[in-house]
């Protein structure tokens, strides 16, 4: 199966999505993402999805969400403030933003907590040439986090060590498959950032998540996708609300070694690429189930 060598353009129009790509999968179980996609009105439709189903969402200061144009945000005035002190989020019709609406409506709680960090630190230090460690911590997870959620300690254990051989390879029985869920998997990611999702359209082997491991019971997997989500989504707002932010906290993760999200990754073959499967820092870390069904 090709891997494109160059990502896809911001500017590039929503179809061509490749809808059958496994880390969309989860993207389809509660919003007919594709067919927003298609329409001409993207913000309606956005907003109509909240206004039917999701009308509780508000964003770091408990304003109600809404999604905008791009117009809409002053002169001057940073994205997040806009978005803190008026619940409206500027939205262009392009990959990026497109995904950017999606995760808000998919990980509520995490993109408000993200969203109120971000505005704290601007009114702390103002807009500034360098953002500061816990703003990039942010704004690293926001475009290109992932969430490695396991209730086999050793996977995220050998994730965090750069342990490709038994975080991705070994276990591949035990890893859930995007297209068919299972009630007895001990493994699966879901992807988080926007920007991630954009550069996915056009896949290419070295593309990295910046990956925060959760540890759960083993019942949370007989969890249908939505219910997945969303108890996901409240955990890692809290874990994330509760941590000393800063830029490594997160693991390296090449997207494509994900199992059964590529078809080359069933050879064990394809790991073998120490330009993308690298050998990095190792850390020890305190396994913990956070995340319970």
């Amino acid at each position: 199966m090709t891997v494109h060598s160059t990502p896809i353009s911001t500017n590039s129009t929503l179809d061509v999505i490749d809808w059958s790509a496994a880390w969309l999968r989860p993207l389809q179980h509660r919003i007919n993402f594709a067919a927003i996609a298609q329409t001409a009105h993207l913000i309606d439709a956005l907003n109509q999805q909240i206004q039917s189903s999701l009308s509780d969402l508000q964003t770091g200061f408990g304003q109600p969400l809404c999604f905008v144009p791009q117009a809409a945000l002053p002169e001057g005035m940073a994205y997040e403030t806009l978005i803190a002190t008026t619940g409206q989020v500027p939205t262009r019709h392009n990959l990026h933003d497109f995904f950017n609406a999606a995760i808000w409506l998919h990980f509520p709680h995490t993109k408000s907590l993200l969203n109120r960090l971000q505005q704290q630190q601007i009114a702390q230090h103002g807009i500034q040439s360098k953002r500061g460690g816990v703003r990039d911590a942010i704004t690293i997870f926001d475009e290109n986090g992932a969430i490695l959620v396991t209730c086999h300690t050793q996977i995220g254990q050998a994730l965090c060590q750069f342990d490709w051989q038994n975080s991705l390879v070994q276990p591949r029985a035990v890893w859930d498959d995007p297209h068919q869920p299972r009630a007895d998997a001990q493994a699966v990611v879901y992807l988080f950032g926007h920007a991630l999702y954009e550069q996915l359209v056009t896949p290419r082997k070295a593309l990295c998540a910046h990956t925060w491991v959760i540890h759960v019971s083993p019942d949370w997997f007989a969890l249908d996708t939505t219910a997945r989500l969303a108890a996901l989504d409240q955990q890692l707002a809290v874990d994330l609300s509760t941590q000393a932010l800063f830029p490594r906290m997160f693991q390296p993760l090449p997207v494509l070694g994900v199992p059964y999200f590529w078809p080359d990754n069933a050879d064990p073959r394809f790991y073998d690429d120490t330009q993308v499967f690298r050998a990095g820092r190792r850390q020890t870390i305190v396994a913990k189930n956070h995340l319970k069904a």
